[in-house]
């Protein structure tokens, strides 16, 4: 008898609980499920996207201390850093530092970002530029940038870096950047993206 009230005792509460874990499960605003955030497109499926346009914008060299504010800037490496424009005073700010001719059709930053890498690689002995962004993909705005860097003599002194500008439609974020055969993986911070050093690496 005992054994059976506290089985009757047991299951109104049991009702309660699992009523109390659906509404958790779903959410009680109704609202549906909220959009992805920055940062959570899993590399698979940007590293499958397919490649976006890419629209040159010019190359400089650049004092990056100068030049460029540091809040364009995000550091990959010694040799290499990341630099993303999305709004049209610091595009036009970054032409006017670095004497860039502005491009001849107006950039649509609501839908897109400029992008470039700066190569601190000392004073190339030809007159090869040593890096060109060559593949972008971009998905629910996030990007995954592949530039090209051709190998060669540089002289190690202390100059100018190269400094290659393209404009990225759909680009709003960067979650990977690869340089030739070095991957950098970028994680946002505080409004900011910085890259991970821990899982930044050469690839074989």
């Amino acid at each position: 008898m005992q054994e059976n009230r506290l089985r009757r005792r047991a299951l109104p509460i049991a009702a309660l609980l699992l009523a109390w874990l659906s509404l958790a499960a779903v959410g009680c605003s109704g609202s549906g499920p909220a959009a992805p955030a920055v940062g959570e497109v899993p590399a698979w499926q940007l590293a499958s996207a397919q490649p976006s346009s890419i629209r040159p914008l010019g190359r400089c060299r650049v004092d990056v201390n100068r030049q460029i504010p540091a809040s364009l800037i995000t550091p990959l490496c010694e040799e290499f850093s990341l630099v993303l424009v999305s709004d049209e005073p610091s595009w036009s700010m970054l032409c006017s530092r670095c004497y860039l001719t502005p491009a001849s059709r107006p950039l649509d930053f609501a839908n897109g970002a400029v992008v470039g890498l700066i190569a601190d690689v000392g004073e190339c002995a030809s007159r090869d530029w040593p890096t060109q962004l060559q593949v972008a993909r971009v998905l629910d705005g996030e990007g995954w940038l592949e530039f090209s860097f051709t190998g060669g003599i540089f002289y190690p002194v202390k100059t100018a870096g190269y400094l290659d500008l393209a404009y990225v439609p759909g680009l709003k974020s960067v979650q990977m950047v690869q340089v030739g055969r070095r991957s950098f993986i970028l994680r946002p911070s505080h409004g900011q993206e910085q890259p991970d050093s821990s899982w930044s690496a050469f690839r074989p």
